[in-house]
């Protein structure tokens, strides 16, 4: 997943997405995160667009309290039907990838 795709899954409850990089093995992440408004105003694509380690993306996937719904064809980030089921951010990245979590945050739904 990409830096700028976690930082804005994470929005939330960016507490996690900054413990998980304070622990990273790459200390230029929590860096990044450090200036994050200088590198979203100048659009530093290097560091924004750079890809993050899975086990980092799971870290900070782990505890992550909200849950997305799933029905046959559909990943919402909402409940739609009755026989739509929770499912958690970090299995929605761990099946489709943090592009998809992140555009069913955006878009509220995604086909699966």
């Amino acid at each position: 997943m990409k830096f700028w795709e976690l930082y804005s899954i994470c929005r939330q409850h960016d507490h996690l997405f900054e413990q998980a990089l304070k622990e990273a093995e790459d200390p230029r992440y929590y860096s990044w995160l450090q200036k994050i408004e200088e590198v979203c105003a100048t659009q530093q694509r290097d560091e924004l667009d750079a890809k993050l380690p899975d086990i980092l993306c799971v870290q900070a996937l782990t505890n992550y309290p909200e849950k997305m719904f799933e029905s046959a064809e559909h990943i919402r980030s909402y409940k739609f039907g009755d026989d739509d089921a929770e499912i958690s951010y970090l299995n929605v990245y761990q099946m489709y990838g943090g592009a998809f979590l992140e555009e069913v945050l955006e878009k509220g739904s995604m086909r699966k």
